[in-house]
């Protein structure tokens, strides 16, 4: 797969979407085999490098006891592009402290939708070449599903790399 690329993975629950994104994103070692990367075998020595130029979107959404703002860019400045892409603004213009919002390891404040946005702003962040989604839209009301899809797909339409399984 080149830049500008979508990979979509389908299938039931078990089926091992989850496992092939994680083996993807040098997160997993395979049992058996290697992972190619532009050629070379994905390894222990090769995996931080391979893991700096992607964006993991996890299946859940997980959260840092800190800023909503610390809980994407993880100290570093967040384009306000970013934000806009996972749909962003609006929810900080509603917290108490906009970005700056305290949201504990649960999120607190946050609903489902808010949550996996905050994760797509965080896989978005920094400018990856790849971005892996793990059922980014799932548990998601109609229009949020849009907002995450049509991001994902923007993403890929400007160069990115993009894997997603649902």
């Amino acid at each position: 797969m080149g830049p500008g690329s979508s990979l979509g993975r389908g299938g039931p629950s078990g089926a091992g979407k989850t496992t092939l994104l994680r083996l993807l994103a040098g997160l997993e070692r395979p049992d058996d085999g290697v992972i190619l990367i532009a050629g070379a075998a994905l390894s222990e020595e090769t995996a931080d490098a391979w893991r700096a130029g992607i964006g993991w979107m996890p299946q859940a959404p997980h959260f840092v006891n800190g800023s909503l703002r610390y809980n994407i860019g993880f100290g570093a400045t967040v384009a306000r592009e970013t934000l806009e892409a996972a749909g962003l603004t609006g929810v900080i213009g509603l917290l108490p402290r906009g970005d700056l919002t305290r949201l504990g390891e649960r999120g607190a404040g946050l609903s489902g939708g808010e949550a996996r946005r905050v994760t797509l702003a965080r896989a978005m962040h920094g400018g990856p070449g790849v971005l892996i989604a793990d059922e980014p839209t799932a548990d998601l009301d109609t229009e949020t599903a849009r907002l995450i899809s049509d991001s994902l797909l923007r993403f890929a339409e400007a160069g990115g790399t993009l894997v997603v399984a649902t």
